[in-house]
């Protein structure tokens, strides 16, 4: 039997592909549903679909239930074409209500979970914001020459301001750690850390 030896190159672990099938599913899992503005609207919608159920049933039986004067909306119904302003002002806020409504479903709300990345589709895994920003300032704080370090996340910057003698070296050095450490903990998105000394 042959053998052969040779060099096995060493490879580096590259980091992992962020933005894959798992960072997707865990973004849309800890994604706010906006349950507020859905059970308003749901409230509203049922609401108004009981009121005219009853009205229309109750007066199909022969026994109107006096929800609203129908003797006024009916003349007023009559006397206000679709192109008389009042007309168009109700159909117009309408409209409006709906297109907010729509709005408020389809657009996401703010997560209070930051999803980290994975590669397992089935295991999911997210941080609050305020531990987030809570490990960025740990880090800034573990650095010899930097006091008290605060730190909050806006949008996809985590904004660092500490107290130190330093200048711009100390904020390039608290910056890259704190960065390090936001970087070990992969959040997806990932975000950028910014640094503000304060003497």
């Amino acid at each position: 039997m042959a053998t052969h030896a040779g060099h096995v190159p060493h490879r580096s672990a590259s980091p992992p592909k962020v933005g894959g099938a798992a960072d997707r599913k865990a973004t849309r899992t800890f994604r706010s549903r906006r349950v507020l503005p859905a059970l308003v609207a749901a409230l509203l919608l049922t609401a108004a679909g009981a009121a005219a159920a009853t009205q229309v049933i109750s007066t199909l039986i022969g026994r109107p239930v006096r929800i609203a004067d129908q003797g006024r909306l009916t003349t007023w119904a009559a006397t206000h074409g679709w192109d008389h302003w009042q007309t168009l002002a109700i159909a117009g806020g309408l409209m409006l209500l709906g297109a907010l409504l729509l709005w408020a479903g389809l657009l996401p709300g703010r997560s209070k979970l930051v999803p980290l990345h994975g590669e397992d589709r089935d295991l999911l895994v997210g941080v609050a914001r305020r531990d987030l920003a809570n490990a960025a300032a740990d880090a800034a704080e573990s650095l010899l020459g930097v006091g008290k370090a605060g730190a909050h996340v806006k949008g996809r910057r985590i904004l660092l301001t500490v107290r130190g003698a330093g200048g711009p070296a100390l904020a390039e050095r608290v910056r890259d750690a704190a960065q390090r450490r936001i970087d070990e903990m992969a959040p997806v998105p990932p975000r950028t850390v910014s640094v503000r000394v304060k003497e």
